[in-house]
């Protein structure tokens, strides 16, 4: 434990051969783990994950993550499932970019639906986890369209249409929410993660300029949660996208929100009632139009409302059954894209907010 917060605080190097021999240890199933070792043989497997999915070493983070599931598959506590899938989820969409391997995808929806259900009944304090899951899906499905639109990156993003455009800043709003909810639940980490995600997406995408507003964003929650090697990570990676101005603006950006940051917090923790929610029929429709799609929009502070309509509105022609199905799609998991929908049905309207 203390290794673990030494390394995010940066008083620690981070040892990729130590992590290596993590991974190398790793107990084939329960049966070979010793009882008095096993707490510590777990908790190696949880840190040893988390720290190669926040310096992007997605392929080590899916190995010891998905071995902690394994070898403890009756723990289903909403800690375990919701921390673990979280990882898992983050590791697969990464695991996808760089192999183009269908199953990855695959089991990234299965981790949403997973850790859907179980935040729906516990209130929103976690549900920004699995909205930056959703987002990573939907940022997946959007670079293809670009990517497809822009012949590999020999044509210039300006020849994307306006219909695709639509659909970048779907994506962008959707990683948007996820912030903007980490943000109220006080979970800093997850807030930096998912800025420095949307920024990730953004290059891939051609929307520098965004990139330029959520990179220092991240570093300023980073520093939120005094992980100092995190925004060390981030300057030295996206150094093209900083400057001194802009992480200063970042910085207060974050810092002004902060003063109002409890009260938009407090009925999420405290259970009180928002019926801005059944502004939202049950298809999903809503007085929403493009123009929420802005700068402006975005700065505001997120409601039921905005989580059931731009997540119905990723759904495409799909949405009615995206609720209910866990990422069934064809054999190779690429069909079927559609992103779960948060209609009254599905039972987000019934969380007390």
């Amino acid at each position: 434990c203390i290794d673990f917060y030494k390394t995010l605080v940066g008083e620690k190097p981070l040892d990729w051969g130590e992590v290596e021999e993590v991974v190398a240890r790793m107990p084939a199933s329960i049966k070979d783990m010793n009882t008095s070792e096993n707490h510590q043989i777990m908790f190696e497997l949880d840190t040893n994950a988390q720290l190669c999915m926040y310096f992007r070493s997605y392929h080590s983070a899916y190995l010891l993550i998905k071995k902690a599931i394994e070898i403890t598959p009756l723990d289903q506590s909403y800690l375990m499932v919701c921390a673990r899938g979280y990882f898992a989820g983050i590791a697969c969409a990464g695991m996808y970019r760089m192999t183009k391997e269908s199953k990855y995808k695959k089991e990234l929806k299965e981790r949403i639906q997973i850790m859907k259900r179980k935040s729906m009944s516990r209130g929103l304090n976690g549900i920004h986890r699995f909205l930056c899951l959703e987002a990573e899906l939907l940022g997946l499905k959007t670079e293809a369209i670009v990517r497809a639109a822009t012949k590999g990156g020999t044509r210039k993003t300006s020849s994307i249409s306006d219909s695709n455009n639509v659909k970048i800043e779907k994506a962008i709003r959707a990683y948007d929410i996820a912030i903007k909810l980490s943000a109220q639940a006080m979970h800093h980490q997850d807030a930096g993660l998912a800025c420095e995600l949307l920024g990730d997406f953004c290059v891939r995408v051609g929307r520098s300029e965004v990139a330029r507003e959520y990179y220092p964003k991240a570093c300023a929650y980073y520093e939120l949660w005094q992980s100092f090697a995190k925004v060390e990570d981030v300057k030295e990676r996206c150094d093209q996208f900083l400057s001194e101005e802009g992480l200063q603006r970042g910085r207060g950006a974050i810092q002004a929100s902060q003063s109002g940051r409890e009260s938009a917090a407090r009925p999420i923790v405290s259970g009180g009632y928002s019926d801005r929610c059944h502004n939202v029929t049950a298809g999903g429709s809503s007085h929403h139009s493009k123009e929420d799609f802005t700068r402006e929009s975005m700065s505001k502070s997120v409601t039921t409302h905005d989580i059931v309509y731009v997540l119905n509105s990723l759904g495409g022609s799909q949405r009615e059954h995206a609720t209910h199905e866990s990422g069934r799609a064809g054999s190779n998991g690429d069909d079927g894209d559609a992103v779960s929908v948060l209609t009254k049905e599905s039972g987000l309207c019934s969380v007390k907010l």
